[in-house]
């Protein structure tokens, strides 16, 4: 998360990003957020209902969604902030 982190300051202003953890305790999740240094970008517990749409097999998972809601990119795992950063300057160079 700390590299997401760094992606959302980069993007600040452009791209909102929302980190989202499937711990179901909000608690804990708070203090990791804390401890992490996550302040760019707000972190969510995820819920059930929210999840089942994503398909999500592993855990982390990126997801790019569209200012109107549709999911444009979904990596699985690990994902460099490079790959990231290119496709989105890719999206934002869109008309």
């Amino acid at each position: 998360m700390p590299e997401l982190e760094k992606l959302a300051r980069q993007y600040e202003g452009r791209v909102g990003f929302v980190a989202v953890s499937v711990a179901p305790d909000r608690t804990r999740i708070r203090v990791a957020a804390e401890r992490m240094g996550l302040r760019a970008m707000p972190v969510a517990a995820a819920e059930s209902e929210m999840l089942a749409p994503l398909e999500l097999e592993t855990v982390p998972a990126t997801f790019l969604v569209s200012a109107d809601g549709t999911m444009v990119e979904r990596y699985q795992g690990l994902v460099s902030n490079d790959v990231v950063a290119r496709r989105l300057d890719a999206l934002l160079a869109r008309p």
